[in-house]
């Protein structure tokens, strides 16, 4: 079965986007006339009119006049708020008016959210399976899970009871988390005395957070917490501030909800260790405020350890066995690398800007301090890369503070961190554009290669259909991994949860619900699996099927392949049988591991 789509579930072609670039662009340099910054203005009126079409392509139809139409309008707009190069007048030096340039920022980080907004209303990116698995949780309350605690699910199910199980319910769900997350680094920027739109804005374009805008995983509340974490952190007479009485339970119920979130925010504490060198931080250690903050905060852990105690400490022996890998030196320069990637461009900047930070410590406690709340969990992260495979997002809570501390260092820097920090940014840029403008691309040009994301992302629904045109009233559905059995429960939802089946592989949530076991005696069940890409489907499909796992059933279906197909081209494929009579007994599953 080939199932052709002619884009990659995005609605529409989404051309006005780059119509509205493109004429917002000449527009605001044409306007700008006469005016400082013509190309900038140009820029930015392309990138609001970019932003402002892709919302509007969501709500409705999206054609090219309309791009053009916005895109005239935004050059306008934006050129009209241009000072003349003869007025030489700027905002006082303590005045709350942004400057020039803190106007621009404005501009992109509010097209940035347009451009973010259309994505989430046109339901343009699929649920990624670790996303459909957390909403899966959300229907299991409870207080912690097999590899996380229990935040998001918690997240997710209040949401979803006000707002629907909906695609787009939950990208604005996590959209809205994430321009929290960014209002609360410009109040970590302006704690430590950075611009903050500059702070804000280097956040926002950084790769890790900027492909996670939108995103419901448990990376973005824990942003969320970390940032309001360090805006009450650098408050605190540990950076130079007042003390106030309520620094220390708010601090803890921060750290306690962030652990709740991901068990990444223990770096929290931690990164006050690097910060020891600062004599304003060993003088509020010698307070109250802290231990009441660390009390409170680790108190967050007792619903992970009321779960674990109730499952044989399951997921406490998946976290230590997540270091477990063996001494591999090479992983050390693929951490390196993923840290690059996903940091830029302040990955490039941040050595020099921890130097800095490192000599004027005394002077500016604040830029230490926030020196090492970055610093703590990428060198945390990269002992641990010399063991185990660290994935790029594990380290995410360095990146906010990694931005702000550029931001206060670039004033200080040489002309070419400037240029540097300006070329990363509009490469960031142009990659949100191009994002939202993918569908319009792909149609057009279908020869290209799909990139991996996108590959992963695309046919759950077509696997999804299929499966369920041949449940009956009887019948289970039946997976081997977590990743099928959470895009299925999330595209099936009208039907009873899938089943999972351990075959050889690590353990997930799964093998702690439901299990295929004597009850299911008599019964039939739809498997469904992915094949492997180089898989040329020769011989007998059946073979595919985990070794042992025909003989537990009475009789086998014909299988079905799913050929998921974009411009002519094999995306992925699936396979899909019906096995019948189940004999009670699965022999073929494997024990569970949890590591």
């Amino acid at each position: 079965m080939a199932s052709q789509h002619p884009t990659p579930g995005y609605p529409g072609q989404r051309m006005g986007i780059l119509a509205a670039l493109i004429a917002g662009l000449v527009a605001g340099w044409a306007f700008a006339r006469g005016r400082p910054g013509r190309l900038a203005a140009g820029g930015t009126a392309g990138l609001l009119a970019a932003g402002a079409t892709a919302v509007v392509a969501a709500l409705g139809g999206d054609e090219w006049p309309l791009g053009i139409g916005l895109g005239v309008a935004m050059g306008a707009m934006v050129a009209r708020g241009q000072r003349p190069a003869t007025s030489g007048q700027q905002p006082a030096a303590d005045s709350q008016q942004p400057t020039a340039s803190g106007q621009q920022l404005i501009h992109i980080l509010l097209a940035l959210l347009l451009l973010r907004l259309g994505l989430a209303l046109g339901g343009g990116l699929p649920l990624a399976p670790d996303e459909a698995q957390y909403w899966d949780w959300s229907r299991s309350p409870d207080l912690a899970y097999y590899s996380k605690p229990g935040g998001i699910a918690w997240l997710i199910g209040g949401w979803t009871a006000f707002a629907g199980h909906s695609l787009v319910a939950l990208r604005l769900l996590g959209l809205a988390l994430a321009t929290a997350a960014m209002a609360l680094t410009w109040r970590v920027a302006r704690a430590a005395g950075a611009d903050p739109w500059l702070a804000t804005a280097l956040a926002a374009l950084l790769p890790i957070h900027g492909l996670a805008a939108g995103l419901v995983t448990t990376d973005v509340p824990l942003l969320l917490c970390w940032a309001g974490f360090l805006a009450v952190l650098l408050r605190t007479p540990a950076a130079g501030g007042m003390a106030a009485w309520w620094h220390g339970p708010v601090l803890g119920v921060l750290l306690a909800a962030g652990l709740n979130a991901k068990y990444a925010m223990l770096y929290a504490p931690l990164a006050l260790l690097p910060a020891l060198a600062l004599p304003q931080l060993r003088a509020w250690l010698r307070t109250p405020a802290p231990w009441i903050a660390l009390v409170i905060g680790l108190g967050g852990l007792l619903p992970v350890l009321l779960w674990n105690a109730a499952h044989d400490w399951v997921g406490l022996r998946h976290l230590a066995g997540q270091g477990t890998g063996g001494a591999k030196p090479w992983r050390l320069i693929e951490y390196l690398g993923g840290q690059l990637a996903v940091g830029l461009p302040v990955s490039l900047l941040l050595p020099w800007a921890t130097v800095w930070a490192w000599r004027g410590r005394r002077e500016r406690p604040a830029a230490w301090l926030i020196a090492s709340a970055a610093l703590t969990p990428l060198a945390a992260l990269l002992l641990l890369s010399l063991q185990a495979k660290v994935q790029p997002n594990w380290p995410a809570l360095a990146w906010i503070p990694a931005a702000v501390l550029v931001a206060l260092w670039l004033p200080h820097a040489a002309t070419w961190a400037r240029r540097t920090a300006l070329a990363g940014a509009g490469l960031a840029l142009f990659a949100a554009v191009l994002v939202a403008a993918v569908p319009a691309l792909r149609a057009r040009f279908p020869v290209l290669l799909p990139s991996v994301p996108e590959r992963k992302l695309a046919g759950w629904d077509e696997l999804a259909a299929v499966v369920d045109g041949q449940l009956t009233t009887d019948a289970i559905t039946l997976t081997a991994g977590y990743d099928v059995a959470a895009e299925l429960a999330w595209h099936n939802r009208h039907r009873p949860r899938p089943l999972c089946v351990n075959f050889g592989r690590r353990m997930n949530q799964y093998d702690l619900w439901e299990r295929l076991d004597s009850r299911h005696a008599g019964r039939d069940v739809i498997f469904a699996m992915e094949l492997e890409r180089d898989d040329r489907l020769l011989g007998d499909l059946l073979d595919r099927l985990p070794r042992g796992l025909r003989e537990d059933f009475a009789t086998t279906g014909v299988p079905r392949v799913v050929r998921v197909q974009r411009g002519g081209r094999d995306w992925r494929r699936f396979l899909v049988v019906r096995l019948s009579g189940f004999d009670g007994t699965l022999d073929s599953a494997h024990a569970a591991k949890s590591w």
